[in-house]
């Protein structure tokens, strides 16, 4: 997987409202820590992905040291450490999708839209990601397509999802 593509420095504030969001989840969780992952999804509905400009706006709005957002950023496989294509591709890589050909289907994905795992295509249309358990291991192999759930993946479902995008 390749790392996050380097960007120019961005200056980034948090909106009015969405500091009073933030400002809400403070009240409702026990610790400030556990307003971070909450946090991360605003920043990214927000800024659209979380470089280190938006790690720096959400550790200040949270009160919390910058590395832990930037743990939780790298841990978890939603948060998009660069801008992302207009369609996101998440395969699954655990081992119920793996057995039932998840890295075949992930190949031919890199293949057909000639980016590697974790790349962008070219005209911004899709990214592409491997990711670990989607919770639907009976379905493998898996794919999350933004927010929509794609089962039993062959290339035919694979040729009709990129065409549909």
């Amino acid at each position: 997987m390749n790392p996050p593509k380097k960007t120019t420095k961005r200056e980034l504030a948090f909106t009015a409202k969405n500091i009073e969001r933030i400002e809400a989840l403070k009240k409702r969780y026990p610790t400030n820590r556990a307003v971070l992952l909450p946090a991360l999804h605003i920043a990214q509905e927000q800024f659209e992905f979380i470089d280190e400009a938006a790690m720096m706006c959400v550790a200040s709005a949270v009160g919390i040291p910058p590395i832990w957002v930037y743990e939780a950023t790298t841990f978890y496989t939603m948060y998009h450490q660069s801008k992302p294509g207009k369609t996101c591709i998440n395969v699954c890589t655990s081992i119920a999708c793996y057995l039932r050909g998840s890295d075949e289907m992930l190949e031919y994905l890199s293949k057909k839209l000639n980016i590697e795992i974790g790349d962008t295509t070219a005209d911004g249309r899709f990214t592409l990601k491997a990711v670990e358990c989607l919770a639907n291991c009976d379905h493998g192999p898996m794919a999350q397509v933004n927010d929509d759930y794609k089962g039993l993946l062959t290339q035919e479902s694979i040729d009709a999802l990129i065409d549909s995008n």
